[in-house]
Formats: structure tokens, sequence, C-alpha cells
């Protein structure tokens, strides 16, 4: 049989799109000498949603102004009707400021007026939250930085299944789509960052491109996390979109939000400023389709305006797909077209339920982007929960924690180590050394005797081994924490030993 090649690292990020190599490079910032490892089955420079450039950062938490994150909050818990997590939306919201700031460090353009004030859109019910983005390079930047932090990423590697050390996540096994080889990942911690799911199968027309999200995200993340024993959420929950037909791309929200008209086929217009989908749906289902928008009422600025985004920022290959149609935003309407069916974590309600620092269920595994619950989280949630995961991935990655101070983990901090599965050997018993050495010292004083070195080891050594057994076989009986175990065996003996000398205070 051949040989599979096998890898380790100490944070293994499943995916290379806009999560997994924000996550890289937050990684490899936190400690440049851990091992950082990416398996992306594309090629990282070119894959994700975000190759082909993008417009906005969608939501962007501006200090001093009325975009507060409890705002966004409010905002988009009316948006999804209440069904989100508040705490993991306030943390994203009130690291976005940050991570734009990061962002424009690396060369990323956001466009200025002469005021120095960033364009901002109001795509959402309460506050303008969404900031304009010119960067048809975005992906290219970000990947050049993973590459300069360090990380070493392994393209053409599609990941099939994640690996299990008892509860805890320990790695992934993938194959390289191109030459068909077996490719083994060992890592302390592993962060899903692989995408939605664009459609539940292939479309019966035939035509691939007909979806909202990027093609190739293929659900394998929440596959991978159910196997593993994630917990999911969300999954009946699902998503259609309206897209420029026959083209993979967004028109909506670049055009009304800079008043163009959204009508039906009677010509009806849409007076609401932000017409949701679930509107625009029942349109089409109730045959009174195709959707259309009209620009020509327009300025020749404004619609100068979105062809300088469409053309030049997130999709430029539309403008040979228009000129080939004949299609003028000057002259002539621009039909839109339903998207099949799909799922994505970050525009919707679906994904593996992850808590503020991005932890999945399941100890060791770490999720961000679409293939995470993050309720319309966009791309601002992808970034930032990237970050997030790798600071947090990268902190504590040993499976067992001994104790050797007294007091040393606090009630918070003991908590969080349970929650991620790290078993701790509490300082009650593995600092408890010392102790016991005193009470031989305080037996060889009141006998007048001497023990060797040895002697006093080996003495240690089984009153030691029998107080760990003790515990540990109490630990696994009653399904408690170590720390408790040991409590409950010292009651124990307190209990023992007031039973047979009652003058024991």
């Amino acid at each position: 049989m051949k040989p599979y090649l096998t890898v380790s690292a100490d944070v293994l990020i499943v995916g290379g799109g806009s999560a997994g190599v924000m996550a890289a490079i937050r990684a490899k910032q936190m400690d440049p000498k851990q091992k950082v490892v990416v398996f992306e089955k594309g090629d990282m420079k070119y894959s994700g949603c975000i190759a082909r450039g993008m417009d906005a950062m969608n939501i962007v938490s501006i200090p001093g102004t009325e975009e507060t994150p409890e705002l966004y909050v409010e905002t988009n818990g009316e948006a999804c009707q209440g069904i989100m997590d508040e705490p993991v939306n306030y943390v994203m919201a009130q690291r976005t400021w940050a991570v734009m700031q990061e962002l424009i460090d690396w060369g990323v353009c956001f466009p200025v007026d002469e005021k120095g004030e960033y364009d901002k859109l109001q795509i959402h019910n309460k506050g303008k939250f969404c900031i304009t983005m010119k960067e048809p390079e975005l992906k290219t930047i970000l990947a050049a930085k993973a590459h300069e932090y360090g990380a070493e990423v392994y393209n053409r590697i599609m990941t099939l299944r994640l690996l299990k050390d008892g509860d805890r996540v320990c790695g992934a096994v993938g194959i390289n789509v191109r030459t068909g080889e077996i490719v083994v990942c060992k890592a302390k911690s592993v962060i899903l960052c692989s995408g939605g799911t664009a459609r539940f199968g292939l479309p019966e027309n035939g035509y691939l491109y007909g979806v909202y999200d990027f093609p190739g995200n293929t659900g394998d993340g929440y596959v991978m996390a159910y196997r593993a024993g994630a917990e999911l959420s969300g999954f009946e929950y699902t998503l259609v979109y309206y897209i420029i037909k026959d083209i993979n791309a967004p028109l909506l929200y670049i055009t009304l939000t800079r008043g163009a008209h959204l009508l039906n086929a009677f010509a009806q217009e849409f007076q609401e400023n932000h017409p949701g989908i679930h509107l625009m749906h029942s349109e089409h289902m109730a045959l009174r389709g195709p959707m259309r928008i009209d620009m020509r009422h327009l300025s020749e600025e404004k619609i100068r305006e979105v062809e300088e985004l469409l053309f030049s920022t997130e999709r430029p290959v539309q403008e040979r797909f228009f000129k080939g149609r004949g299609v003028d935003f000057r002259t002539g309407e621009i039909e839109l077209w339903p998207t099949d069916c799909y799922l994505c974590g970050g525009h919707g309600l679906t994904g593996i339920r992850i808590n503020e620092r991005g932890e999945s269920s399941v100890p060791g595994l770490y999720a961000a982007g679409d293939v995470s619950l993050v309720a319309r989280g966009h791309l601002s949630g992808a970034f930032t929960y990237g970050q997030i995961t790798a600071e947090n991935a990268g902190k504590i990655r040993a499976k067992y924690i001994v104790e050797a101070a007294n007091g040393p983990t606090s009630v918070e901090a003991d908590a969080i180590l349970t929650q991620r599965g790290i078993t701790v050997v509490p300082d009650i018993l593995a600092n408890a050394g010392g102790v016991v050495v005193s009470y031989f010292e305080w037996v060889q004083n009141i006998q007048s005797l001497m023990w060797e070195e040895k002697e006093v080891n080996r003495h240690l050594e089984e009153i030691m081994v029998r107080a760990f057994e003790e515990v540990w076989s109490i630990c696994k009986e009653k399904q408690v924490t170590m720390r408790m175990a040991a409590y409950m065996s010292a009651l124990k003996r307190l209990i023992t030993a007031k039973h047979f000398r009652p003058i024991f205070p």
C-alpha cells in the first residue's frame, strides 16, 4: 500500500476562504512559533466567496457613531425575527472596526470623501453599518499576508473527515483532488472554515452558476462537524436570493441603496426602501415575475458609481457579460432570477453552533465563516471569527493540565477548561507531595527514625499513586471533574474520621 503523507500542526485550518485566511494570519500573529497548516481544496489565492473581489464590508460599528454594537444586535435580531445568539453577534460587531483598520493597513481600499468620512450604506432596518470597499484584489492581498506570516498552505487538499482522540478533535484526513494522494494532519486544534452550501444538488438545467454562494461550497464542514459530534442548528432555514439572470452576481443593494427601482413583471414598483427577499420570492411564486431593476432615471454619476463597484471591484467579468448581451443600465432594465435553494450560515441562520470564543460543542474544534452559526454575519462575521478562533485555538492546546502550584486556576478559567474538554489535575492532588513529605518528617521525629531518600520517595510514590487512582475512580464513576472528585474524596475522609474519632472537631 502506498504510504500517505503525514503532517503535524498546532492549529489546522480547514478552508482557505475569507475566514480561513484571516484565521491563519491571526494564529501566526499570536504566536509566530506555532505551526499553522491550511487545507484548501482550491488555491488559496483565488478561493472562496471573496475571490472575485468585494464591494463592501457589510457590518462595521464605527466608534463614536450611532452605529453601536448594541444597535446592530437589535436590528439584526429584527431581521432574524429573534432567532440568533445575541452574545455571538455582539462580540462580532465589537471587533469589526479594528478588523477594518487592519485591512486598511494591509492596503485594502475603503474610499473616503473630502471630509475623510467613509461611504456608509443602510441595508439594515436601523443604522448604516455597511461600508463601501473598492478592492478587486482583496483575496490575493490576504493570501499574501498569510504566506508572509509563515502559514503552511496545502492547496488542492479536500478535507474528508475529522480525527478524534477520545472526545477531542485532533486533526483531519484530506485528499489531493488532483493526484488522489491522502494527507493526514495531526493537530492540537482544528478550525473549520469550509464555507456553507451553495445548493443541495446539481440543478435540473445543468447550469452550475445559478447560485448566490460560491459554487465550490458544498457543505463539507457541516458533514464533518456532525460526524465529530458537534452541535448544529438552523438547518430548517433555507435561502433563496435574487441575482442577475444567467450570471452569479448580486445587484440588489448596490443599486437600491443608490435610488434604483425594483419592479415586477407588471411594472409595479416596490416602495419599500429595502424590499426583503421573501417579498421578491412571493412575487415570483405568484407568477408576477421576473423581477427587474430599473436605473434609467438615475444620474450619470450614480450609474457610473454602480458600474465602478460592479465592474472594477466585485466581479470584473460582469462588464464583458453585459457588453456581450448589449445591456446598458442607461437604456434598459436588468432582469433578476432566483437562485437555487441553499444554506449559508453567514447569510442566514444555519451552521455549527459556536460561543463567543468560536468554540464548538466538541473540544478542540472551532468554526468561523459561513460554516458557523453567526446569524447574518456576512463577511464581517467571517473576518472577526476567523481572528477569534485563531486567538483561542492557539492558547491552551494541552489535553491535560497539572496544577503544580497552589490555586493557579481561577473559577472562571476552570469552567472554560472543563467546557473545552481539558482534564485538570487539581493542586490539592498534584501539589500535595510537599505536605506528604512533611508528614513523613513528623512521623520520623516522634519515633526517632531517619529514613533514607529512597525510602522517602518509595512511600511518597505509594501514597500519591493511591490518591490519584482514588480521585480518578470517583471522577469516572460520578462523571465529575478531577477537582470535584478530589473534594469528594477529602470530605469522605473527614466524615470517616469524625465517625471513628468523635473528638475530632
